[in-house]
């Protein structure tokens, strides 16, 4: 699963690998940033979230890249409308049933104006080098 207006360079085969844990409902994809204020933070012990702080936390830091394997048992139970971020993320968390994989690949979030004008460029650059390399 993957938030709508990011896109993120993440292996998946490693979010996947730890659905292969009994006790792991969902994987989740971290971008280290040096400043978290506009995307909150995500606090990691081992390979473990433990939280998520609100964006008004700044500083370098985890940030969620908004790319997700869940397994379906994850979301089953829950009627739409409702949130993977707000809702769901933060249950599973308290049950420590969250893993996360930092990774330094390519983000762009176009939730923004200017992001959205960057990632005309830089998506088409990002995209022409993996098809070079």
């Amino acid at each position: 699963m993957v938030n709508g207006d990011t896109l993120f360079d993440v292996p998946l085969n490693k979010l996947g690998a730890f659905l292969d844990g009994p006790d792991v409902e969902a994987a989740v994809g971290l971008r280290p940033m040096p400043d978290t204020g506009r995307y909150g933070r995500v606090e990691l012990e081992e390979d473990r979230i433990t939280g998520f702080s609100e964006k008004v936390v700044g500083g370098p830091g985890l940030i969620n890249g908004g790319t997700y394997v869940l397994r379906k048992s994850a979301i089953r139970g829950w009627a739409p409308p409702f949130s993977i971020e707000k809702d769901l993320l933060p249950e599973l968390v308290d049950q420590g049933r969250v893993r996360g994989v930092p990774c330094d690949g390519f983000l762009i979030d176009i939730g923004l104006p200017e992001t959205l004008l960057d990632g005309q460029s830089s998506v088409p650059a990002w995209w022409n080098g993996l098809a070079a390399g």
